[in-house]
């Protein structure tokens, strides 16, 4: 390997580094943060949509957690998905 070919590797990567830390952060922020939220909560959460919309809560859940896709909270969404999930089982 030559110093050229180190050069290229290098300049490919700073040029990919920002696209790999976003799309790093974008996982963390959708997946593995909303799951460090507690389960008490999420239930809570969970209590409140059914309290709110006694008729259809997942599908109230799921406005809500579209709402915050169109506000591009990416937290939010994750959090909604959570207790989207949590309305879904109590149904089945």
């Amino acid at each position: 390997m030559t110093i050229r070919d180190l050069v290229g590797w290098l300049e490919l990567l700073v040029v990919l580094a920002p696209v790999i830390g976003a799309l790093g952060w974008q996982i963390y922020e959708f997946r593995y943060r909303p799951y460090r939220i507690p389960s008490a909560e999420i239930e809570r959460l969970a209590d409140e949509v059914i309290a709110r919309n006694p008729d259809d809560p997942a599908y109230a859940a799921f406005l809500e957690e579209e709402a915050a896709w169109y506000r591009s909270d990416i937290f939010e969404q994750g959090r909604g998905r959570r207790v989207r999930r949590l309305l879904w089982r109590r149904v089945k």
